[in-house]
């Protein structure tokens, strides 16, 4: 699989906005449109882990009280000290913004995509902003976000309110780099909005025009079997999902997913899902019949895909008919938290893995001076 070497570092588009926005739908919807896509909130809870530069940090500004019995860091008791004192909230940013800037700019050293997206709700505050070649405010009127927060998330009015008066206004930030994108018109009017910024960056940056024709040569390869994301494909596929009851649900299940199809079945579709997260290709199903070749071609097309997105490793369900394809491939058998049986009075899942890259650390540097 060939990367992007045009000896300059990837193009990177900033997201941010308030709580309830939709950022991290926007950012999934770059990663289909052929984007090296970055949660800076994941980046900042990694950045103070048991063995990262800001573990130590956190321990000696808030004590040992925000550690669990693992001697990790909690995060949910640091987030209600943060929360409830502006003096902490600071402090721990201080810590961690350094760290994330620094690590974003290691992946794009590292990365295979010479477009890139960074999600980050502190994004104007943090110094990620001075990274960004563009800038993309998603925001949505304060009645659509406060509804959306009581539906998603459980909060209420009072929380919203909150939650939205302790953020910024990002409704006055001015900069030549940015545009603001409202999603007030459900998911297929957000992705509608996108494509159209997306294609304008194609029209006013000659570096992002270039990048984008490298983007469109190599995600070619995908594109017979992958099912690209669109307003037709999610109408084909309407109904094929559990628990997606209209069109706008099944788009957005369409966003958050990447669906492979095998050769059809006479009995219908043949689909392979899968979801990408944290440098993770997990794949969620696997059609009940195939062929064997076709599945071991298909599997290669979604491990060089994984690479692209620098995932270090890919999962599989295990089953117990699959096993000794799945190890000719070079897959092998692990367990994870959930339970699905119970094995010498044990509970497991049993998954199948296989390694792609090897771990990178990220933080390598440390925080810059």
């Amino acid at each position: 699989m060939k990367s992007y070497t045009f000896g300059t570092k990837p193009y990177l588009i900033g997201i941010t906005g308030p709580i309830g926005s939709g950022k991290s739908l926007v950012r999934k919807m770059l990663e289909h449109l052929g984007a090296l896509t970055i949660d800076a909130d994941e980046l900042a809870h990694q950045a103070y882990i048991a063995g990262s530069p800001g573990f130590d940090l956190v321990v000696k500004r808030f004590g040992s009280q925000v550690l669990d019995e693992q001697g990790q860091v909690d995060r949910r008791v640091l987030g209600q000290m943060a929360f409830k004192d502006h003096h902490v909230l600071n402090d721990l940013e201080n810590i961690v913004h350094p760290l994330v800037v620094n690590a974003v700019e290691n992946i794009l050293d590292f990365s295979p995509l010479p477009i890139v997206a960074v999600e980050a709700i502190k994004l104007l505050e943090s110094g990620l902003k001075n990274l960004c070649d563009a800038i993309w405010i998603v925001d949505a009127p304060r009645q659509i976000l406060t509804r959306r927060l009581i539906q998603s998330r459980g909060m209420s009015k009072n929380e919203v309110a909150s939650r939205l008066e302790n953020q910024a206004d990002f409704s006055t930030y001015q900069d030549d780099r940015t545009v603001i994108i409202i999603n007030d018109k459900g998911r297929i009017g957000l992705w509608n909005k996108v494509t159209a910024h997306w294609e304008n960056l194609a029209h006013t940056s000659s570096r992002f025009s270039k990048a984008l024709d490298w983007t469109k040569e190599t995600y070619q390869s995908f594109y017979m079997p992958l099912v690209q994301l669109s307003t037709q494909a999610a109408e084909d596929l309407n109904g094929h999902f559990p628990d997606n009851e209209n069109l706008e649900e099944t788009f957005d299940f369409l966003c958050r997913h990447f669906i492979w199809e095998t050769i059809p079945l006479i009995s219908g579709r043949n689909l392979v899902i899968s979801t990408l997260k944290n440098r993770s290709m997990k794949v969620l199903s696997l059609p009940d019949q195939f062929d064997s070749q076709q599945l071991v071609m298909l599997f290669k097309m979604i491990e060089d895909f994984a690479t692209l997105h620098l995932c270090t490793h890919i999962t599989v369900p295990f089953y117990e008919e699959f096993k000794t394809l799945f190890r000719e491939m070079g897959y092998y058998r692990y367990t994870n938290n959930l339970i699905v049986e119970t094995v010498d009075d044990l509970p497991f899942k049993w998954d199948l893995r296989k390694n792609l890259l090897p771990e990178i650390n990220y933080f390598k540097n440390g925080q810059k001076k």
